[in-house]
């Protein structure tokens, strides 16, 4: 699992076992401040997809874990470590963030 937040302070993100969610603070922040959303989440903005390649006679391997993530402040990019071995970097400057090598 991990927990990382871009430096602008728009997006909290976190990696589990089988997504990476992306929530904005301004959501947090709001339920914070209202009394009446003790027991409420906040919307999760939007979700990144871990790619996953056909194997041998096409099938789908199960969707990697999420080891560790990164921001690098240049794309703005999330890098993610993930347990099919490989590391993804997902552009989230666009306005629907996509997964980019």
């Amino acid at each position: 699992y991990s927990l990382v937040f871009t430096a602008d302070s728009r997006f909290l993100i976190s990696g589990a076992d089988q997504e990476i969610r992306v929530w904005r603070w301004e959501s947090i922040l709001m339920l914070r401040d209202d009394s009446s959303s003790a027991a409420k989440s906040p919307p999760c903005a939007f979700e990144l997809a871990i790619p996953r390649s056909p194997g041998p006679g096409g099938s789908l391997p199960p969707v990697a874990e999420t080891n560790a993530l990164a921001i690098d402040f240049r794309g703005p990019y999330l890098l993610a470590g993930c347990g099919d071995g490989h590391a993804y970097r997902f552009d989230l400057g666009g306005s629907a963030p996509t997964c980019v090598g």
